[in-house]
């Protein structure tokens, strides 16, 4: 509700300010729902969004990329080039943890039989 509020207020004063008509209620309401339907956003404890969440959301959502085009504001571009770095580079970074992973469990699993050695040797 309280994103809601906000997004007509903020709306309502932009189309004001600018001289546009409203947009109804109901097409604002489909965007929150939207907006928290979105698998790309992760809510909290409280079911709330965060505002980075929110931004990614509404730089990805037609209507409202549409809506901040007829604005004259500018509307970052995604560069699909480089989501593609920028995700090899996360798949990078992730193999090298999963090797330090799995070289720890290996080290674990070593020190273990050791203690078991040991133990059995005491009797």
């Amino acid at each position: 509700n309280n994103l809601l509020i906000l997004i007509i207020c903020t709306t309502r004063g932009i189309a004001k300010f600018k001289g546009f008509e409203f947009i109804p209620v109901e097409k604002l309401e489909k965007v929150v729902i939207d907006i928290f339907a979105s698998n790309a956003n992760v809510l909290n404890e409280n079911g709330e969004i965060s505002i980075l969440h929110l931004r990614e959301f509404m730089k990805q959502n037609d209507v409202i990329r549409t809506y901040l085009n007829n604005l004259g504001s500018k509307v970052e571009e995604a560069d699909p080039s480089a989501l593609v770095v920028k995700r090899t580079n996360l798949l990078m970074d992730l193999s090298v943890v999963q090797a330090e992973i799995e070289r720890t469990a290996h080290l674990l699993d070593a020190m273990d039989e050791d203690e078991q050695s040991f133990a059995n040797e005491r009797g």
